[in-house]
């Protein structure tokens, strides 16, 4: 089973290819929700090391799925 913050990640890279908008609002709002649940339980630097491991066009993917979400905090800490 994966960490929930490698599925909030995730969860943030696919929504960008989702066709239907609801469902990618959907998406972005579940691993923001996901995220922001971990970052109060102290799991930032899991997140950071996460995302850091990641391909440089999966990063992109994530910046701008924060950004399109209003998510400046988190992106915030991720670069």
């Amino acid at each position: 089973m994966p960490h929930p913050a490698a599925f909030a990640l995730h969860k943030l890279i696919i929504s960008s290819r989702r066709l239907r908008e609801n469902k990618r609002l959907k998406e972005k709002d579940e691993a923001i929700r996901v995220l922001n649940s971990l970052i109060e339980k102290g799991e930032k630097e899991k997140i950071q090391r996460l995302f850091n491991s990641m391909p440089k066009r999966w990063k992109a993917k994530v910046i701008r799925s924060l950004e399109d979400s209003g998510e400046k905090d988190i992106k915030a800490f991720l670069i």
